[in-house]
């Protein structure tokens, strides 16, 4: 055959390509996981979701009552510190002395213990 040079009008003729020894047969494609395997690992999966968070919502509510219950004993110190302000108060304003000086404030006397009241002096005059 003569050498092919770029001349159209030359013929020559077409090698067939040889199959390629070292490339692999196509062997047939392995299906993947059958149907209901696929089901069952989807239906694990959901229920995984689900159980993950069910334990959020729980931990959620958990940190939220944790939150009021402190919120609570705040509010109940306070009140318990205030109860105390105010009995401190009360008993300072029940001291017959400080009774004593409001009362000498306004104009009233001391009276003794041996005089005799209004009413027995009204009961003598008679």
């Amino acid at each position: 055959m003569r050498e092919y040079r770029g001349n159209a009008s030359t013929a020559f003729q077409l090698e067939s390509r040889p199959k390629k020894a070292d490339q692999r047969e196509r062997q047939p494609r392995k299906p993947g996981f059958p149907v209901g395997e696929k089901l069952l690992y989807l239906f694990s999966v959901v229920i995984c979701v689900a159980l993950a968070l069910l334990v959020l919502s729980r931990y959620a509510a958990a940190t939220e009552l944790s939150m009021k219950l402190s919120k609570v004993e705040q509010e109940a110190s306070q009140s318990q510190e205030t109860i105390q302000e105010l009995e401190s108060q009360q008993k300072e304003l029940k001291s017959g002395e400080r009774i004593r000086r409001y009362a000498e404030d306004r104009g009233m006397v001391l009276q003794e213990k041996n005089s005799l009241g209004p009413s027995s002096s009204v009961e003598s005059s008679r």
